[in-house]
Order: C-alpha cells, then sequence, then structure tokens
C-alpha cells in the first residue's frame, strides 16, 4: 500500500520500517511528525507503536500548529498506535518498559541524537534504528555511540 502522508521518508525506507515492524511486539518511534513512518510501522507490528513527539518542531522545521491534528487525523483508523505528546528525553526517564523496537527520528542535532541514543538504546530489546543517516551531525552522534549493522536508505540500524 503507498503511503501518501507527507513527509522525507522514502518508499523504500517505508518498506524496511514495515518489515522489521514484522519481527517486533511493541515499537518506540521518537519524531512522528504527519504519521508518515507511524503508519508504515503500524501496519507491520501486531502489538503498539507509540509515537512520542512534541509537535512543536526542531531546529530548520518550524512547524504551523497543525501538524498534531493532522497527525491524529492521519493515523486514526489505526488501534495499535498509542501517542505521547512530549519531549524524547522527558518521555524516556518516565518510560519504565522496554520495546522491542526504537525508531529515533526526533531533533537532529547532534548533541539531540546522541542523548536519544543515550536514553533510549537500554529501553530497546531488539532494535535500535533512526532516520536522516546522511546528515552530518546525525551520523556523528551514530557512530560514535553505536556499531551499526547496516544503512538502507537513510535509515541506520543496530541488533541487539
Amino acid at each position: 500500500m503507498k503511503n501518501e502522508i507527507k513527509g522525507w521518508m522514502s518508499e523504500e525506507e517505508l518498506d524496511f520500517l514495515e518489515t522489521k515492524a514484522k519481527e517486533m511486539d511493541s515499537i518506540v518511534e521518537l519524531g512522528s511528525y504527519l504519521g508518515r513512518s507511524t503508519v508504515a510501522l503500524a501496519n507491520g507490528c501486531d502489538g503498539m507503536v507509540w509515537a512520542i513527539d512534541s509537535w512543536e518542531g526542531s531546529k530548520g522545521l518550524v512547524m504551523d500548529g497543525t501538524e498534531y491534528k493532522q497527525f491524529r487525523e492521519n493515523t486514526k483508523c489505526y488501534v495499535n498506535i498509542g501517542t505521547i505528546v512530549g519531549d524524547s528525553l522527558e518521555q524516556g526517564s518516565k518510560w519504565k518498559g522496554k520495546a522491542d523496537m526504537v525508531f529515533i527520528d526526533a531533533d537532529h542535532t547532534y548533541e539531540a541524537v546522541k542523548a536519544d541514543i543515550k536514553m533510549w538504546k537500554p529501553k530497546a530489546k531488539k532494535l535500535i534504528c533512526g532516520h536522516d543517516y546522511d546528515i552530518a551531525s546525525v551520523k556523528k552522534a551514530v557512530d560514535e555511540l553505536l556499531e551499526i549493522d547496516g544503512v538502507i536508505g537513510s535509515i541506520w540500524w543496530q541488533k541487539l
């Protein structure tokens, strides 16, 4: 099924996420924007997909205030998507369990990516991955903290 939701994820990347999600019972996505990748994850995963986002934008991405409403509209038919509005680090400090997969695509600054990896890697059981490995700040943070298993499009991943 072609994903028509606005976003930066390629079809190849969406296919990768949906395929990996089929192996998971729980997923946390950091940075969901309008739900393009969230829907791919939910299509694959029979369990819950938790979308964590402030929906306030980040460096280089100015939001107009309608994004959360659009996200809710785009994901309304998915009973396996849970939404948590808030900062990824703040929510990570509150998150008590573990998820099979953590997908990082929130703030793309070096410091933020590094902080998200440090916060969320211990909460991932099977796979930690993220988007925009082709952005220098993301690549630098990932390479400093992880020995990744591969890259498809601009998604990096490490099996745990």
